[in-house]
């Protein structure tokens, strides 16, 4: 639940400077912590990891494909919810990295027209 609300991201390992004992890590998202989501008290521990180094335009591109992905799937689908969702993370992806999400978030809003 929290990777598909966007409070983590799941990167690969290589994207991540310092140990890592995984192919892929979860990163603190763009959405993340205005509130916990549900069942997601032991998220705070995230924090208890060794130093590392995250390279955030990489970080912001992966999230933004994904967005992509999932907004062409709300919109295929005619699911005005999730497009609404996803219209508003478009704002949060775009400030937490250099990413344009413009055509994605005009997508997204034009199925609840």
């Amino acid at each position: 639940e929290a990777i598909r609300e966007y409070y983590l991201v799941e990167l690969p390992a290589d994207a991540v400077e310092g140990e890592v004992d995984a192919d892929a890590v979860l990163i603190v998202g763009p959405v993340a912590f205005p509130m916990l989501p549900d069942e997601g008290e032991d998220l705070p521990h995230i924090l208890d990891v060794p130093a590392r180094s995250v390279d955030r335009a990489t970080a912001a591109e992966h999230a933004a494909e994904r967005l992509r992905a999932e907004a062409e799937t709300a919109v295929d689908e005619g699911d005005e919810e999730r497009a609404a969702t996803l219209a508003d993370v478009t704002y949060d992806v775009e400030a937490w990295g250099p990413v344009e999400l413009r055509e994605t978030r005009e997508r997204l809003l034009a199925l609840g027209e």
